[in-house]
C-alpha cells in the first residue's frame, strides 16, 4: 500500500471517529432540559394567573430563552469533556487536510 492510502484511512478512520464524538456530544447537548422546563413552567403559571393578552407569546419566549440557557450551559459546563473531545478531533482533522492539501501542490 502506498503512502497516499495509509493517509486516506487514517483520515477515514478519523472521520469516523468525530462522527461518534459528534453523536455523543449532541446527545449530552440534548439532555439538558431543566431551564427549559422551569421556563415554560414559569410562564405558563403566570399565564394561568394573570392572563394577559400575550400569554402564548410569554409562553413561547420563556421556553425559547429555557432552551438557549439549558445549550449554553450544557456547551461550557456539563458537557465539557465532549466538546473539547470532539474540537481537539476536529482540529486534527483541519490539520491532515492542510498537510495533505500542501503535499498535493
Amino acid at each position: 500500500m502506498d503512502s497516499s492510502s495509509n493517509q486516506d484511512i487514517t483520515f477515514d478512520d478519523l472521520s469516523k471517529q468525530i462522527d461518534a464524538s459528534g453523536r455523543e456530544l449532541s446527545e449530552c447537548l440534548f439532555s439538558q432540559y431543566g431551564m427549559t422546563f422551569a421556563g415554560v413552567s414559569t410562564a405558563t403559571a403566570y399565564a394561568v394567573y394573570r392572563k394577559p393578552p400575550n400569554g402564548l407569546a410569554i409562553m413561547i419566549g420563556a421556553g425559547v430563552a429555557g432552551t438557549v440557557a439549558d445549550l449554553g450551559y450544557a456547551w461550557t459546563s456539563a458537557c465539557q469533556v465532549q466538546v473539547k473531545q470532539w474540537s481537539d478531533l476536529r482540529k486534527l482533522q483541519e490539520q491532515q487536510i492542510q498537510e495533505h492539501t500542501r503535499r498535493s501542490k
